[in-house]
Parts: C-alpha cells; sequence; structure tokens
C-alpha cells in the first residue's frame, strides 16, 4: 500500500513466476536471472554448476594422484568416494638416469643405481631398458675383448641377476660377439632396447631366464643397478668429457607378501 513513509520506488511488487513480493524492482529482475551459469577453473580442475531447480551448488574438483619422485609411494584419491588410499605397486613408473664421462668409466668397479631399493617385501619389475648414447669422441679403451658385459643387474653388482640381457664381448662362442666394443667404439649417437627379461640363446632358440632361485630376498627389496663386467681389466679409459650415456628405465613394484 502506498504511503508516505514508502517512495514509489519502494512500492511492494510481486514476481507471478516465484510468487514472492520484492521491496525493490532491481531484485526482482535479479531474482529472474536464467540460466544459472556453470562456472569453470582456468585450468579445469575444478568446476561450479549451480542446479536451476533445486537450487545447489555442487562443486567438482577431480582429485589427482601423487607419485613420489622415486616412484615407490602413489597416493591416490577417489573422486566418488572421497577416500585416498596409499600404496606402494601402483601403476607404471619411470626413471632417467644420466652418465657422465667419469661414471662412464668407472662402471667396472662403481655401479649407477638405475631405481632405488623399495620395501623389503617389494621387486622391481622392469618393463623396458633403454640406453641412449652420445659419444663425440674417442673409444673407450681398457676394454676386455675376451669377455665383457654392459649390464643392469638386480641388488649387488657382483653376484646379483641380470635384469635384461646385457650387451657383450664374448670371444669363446662359435662367432665371436664384440658388441661392447662396437657401443664404446668412437663417435655415435645410437639407442639400444635392452630385452626384458633376460634371454638366453640356447640350439637355436632365445629363452627367458630365471632371475634367480632360493627365496624372494634375493630380488624384493633390492635396487636396479646398471654396471660393467670388465673381466677383472679395471675400469675403463678413452671416451670425451661431451659423452653422455642416459638410460630410461619404465618399470612396475611387485609386491611378495
Amino acid at each position: 500500500m502506498k504511503t508516505a513513509s514508502n517512495p514509489p520506488w519502494q512500492h511492494p511488487v510481486i514476481d507471478p513466476e516465484v510468487g514472492d513480493k520484492m521491496s525493490r524492482p532491481w531484485q526482482l529482475w535479479a531474482a529472474r536471472i536464467t540460466p544459472l551459469p556453470t562456472f569453470v577453473s582456468p585450468n579445469g580442475s575444478v568446476t561450479i554448476a549451480v542446479n536451476e531447480d533445486t537450487r545447489t551448488i555442487t562443486i567438482t574438483a577431480p582429485l589427482p594422484t601423487f607419485v613420489t619422485p622415486d616412484g615407490s609411494v602413489t597416493i591416490v584419491a577417489d573422486d566418488n568416494t572421497h577416500t585416498i588410499t596409499i600404496g606402494t605397486a601402483a601403476g607404471i613408473l619411470t626413471t632417467t638416469v644420466d652418465l657422465s664421462l667419469a661414471q662412464i668409466r668407472a662402471l667396472p668397479s662403481t655401479a649407477v643405481e638405475l631405481v632405488a631399493a623399495p620395501a623389503a617385501t617389494l621387486r622391481i619389475k622392469p618393463l623396458s631398458i633403454t640406453l641412449q648414447l652420445s659419444m663425440t669422441g674417442s673409444a673407450y679403451s681398457n676394454l676386455d675383448t675376451t669377455y665383457a658385459a654392459l649390464q643392469v643387474i638386480m641388488g649387488n653388482p657382483a653376484i646379483g641377476p641380470w635384469a635384461a640381457t646385457p650387451i657383450v664381448n664374448d670371444s669363446t662362442t662359435t662367432t665371436p660377439m664384440a658388441y661392447l666394443t662396437y657401443l664404446l667404439g668412437g663417435p655415435k649417437q645410437i639407442v639400444v632396447d635392452l630385452p626384458v627379461p633376460y634371454l638366453q640363446m640356447g640350439d637355436g632358440w632365445w629363452a627367458p631366464q630365471p632371475m634367480g632361485s632360493g627365496d624372494f630376498s634375493q630380488w624384493c627389496g633390492t635396487a636396479l643397478n646398471l654396471s660393467l663386467d670388465n673381466n677383472g681389466a679395471g675400469d675403463l679409459t678413452g671416451g670425451d668429457a661431451a659423452d653422455r650415456l642416459r638410460v630410461v628405465t619404465l618399470y612396475r613394484l611387485e609386491d611378495f607378501t
């Protein structure tokens, strides 16, 4: 009702759709904005949706999966149940290790760790191991030609089982092998995919070999290492300061509990 105390812009009005009295016309206009929008954060990670019928707001934030730098621990968040699972054997993991000239030369005496040792009940299971070698200068020398092997080893480089087929020199085979001499023999850029698991030639067939015998502790809880068996000849010499050997390993963690 119009009174002396009510200016014209405060006269009560009724929205025919919602049947509610509004004291100011601009309030009526604001209440009738449709449709209500959905907001998305700039990186797309959070969505805010407004339901026009129920006037409810739903905030959706896809929860990420976190992996520690060494791949040993995974934290998985479930969007539906809003639960968080902390595990140690989820997904395919990867590491990349670059070896310097000094590390390449010292491989016969000092192994380089490719994957850190996981928990005592877990085994590192390599899925692929790739070597990327870039040599710019002279060949490496003091490499034994009777027998030498560039090898990826589970655990102790001196006694651990091969995790992949090595690159070898072996003068005792019917056709002498000098693959390692070629690999380290001078300027080149080369990629080598090591066969995983370790394969051995026999009667014209390549056959997968077991990783070891005895209890699981021989390969559970152990690191994955790169080393060079130089048949007792000592460290390498030669090479160039700009040389680089990169090793990319894809692997899973298997639980043996």
